[in-house]
């Protein structure tokens, strides 16, 4: 008679009690514990149970954020998920994004991970992004203190007035048009201003020009 590999006699019969009601039984396993599979649950249910008692109980963390494509709120389980349960269902060509415009703040709806709504609002963007950085690259020229300073944020703080003559800029303008926006320091770079949003002013490009390196007769406001 062949042996199994514990050496046990194939065929060998052993009588046993079971372990959750103690009712005796036969089995050919000579590791069986139980006698009956409703009993290996019990089981496995008492254990889960003294666990549940002897164990405090450990809270998951959660992130509570809004749908990227819905814009509903949803509990997340990892810090990584950016989509509702039914978004992440739904199929990929059906997927639409409800995002904000990164230049004008315009709300629109999207198939594509863009921020912009618009061409038209690309490309002021980009040109946005390309004078902030001639700006940056002036100032680190003249070894000057430099932040990070946003155009636009400088118009938009300053109401699209000139701070030299008062009056509303052209916001569509492009230099050198005499109306089109510029930044314009109130303390010169050359004189040993800093570049940082206190030290920026939003100016006519034609009154930043007249201005030069005189330095307007202001005093810099520092602002909050």
């Amino acid at each position: 008679m062949s042996r199994r590999p514990d050496g046990t006699l194939h065929g060998t019969h052993y009588d046993k009690n079971c372990a959750r009601c103690g009712t005796p039984f036969r089995t050919r396993k000579p590791q069986a514990k139980h006698c009956s599979r409703r009993c290996v649950n019990l089981a496995r249910y008492d254990t889960i149970g003294r666990k549940t008692d002897t164990e405090p109980s450990r809270s998951r963390r959660v992130w509570i954020r809004d749908c990227d494509l819905c814009r509903a709120p949803f509990v997340a389980r990892t810090d990584k998920t950016t989509l509702c349960p039914t978004c992440t269902r739904a199929p990929r060509s059906c997927r639409v994004f409800i995002t904000d415009c990164a230049h004008c703040g315009r709300t629109f709806a999207t198939r594509y991970t863009i921020s912009t709504c618009s061409d038209e609002c690309t490309e002021a963007r980009r040109r946005d992004g390309k004078r902030a950085g001639k700006l940056r690259r002036r100032a680190l020229q003249r070894s000057a203190f430099v932040a990070n300073v946003s155009p636009r944020s400088v118009y938009e703080r300053d109401g699209w007035r000139c701070h030299l003559c008062r009056k509303p800029i052209n916001r569509n303008a492009q230099a050198p048009h005499p109306k089109a926006p510029t930044i314009d320091h109130v303390i010169p770079l050359a004189a040993g201003g800093t570049h940082e949003p206190a030290n920026c002013r939003a100016a006519h490009f034609l009154c930043n020009a007249r201005k030069s390196h005189r330095g307007g007769g202001e005093q810099l406001l520092l602002l909050a």
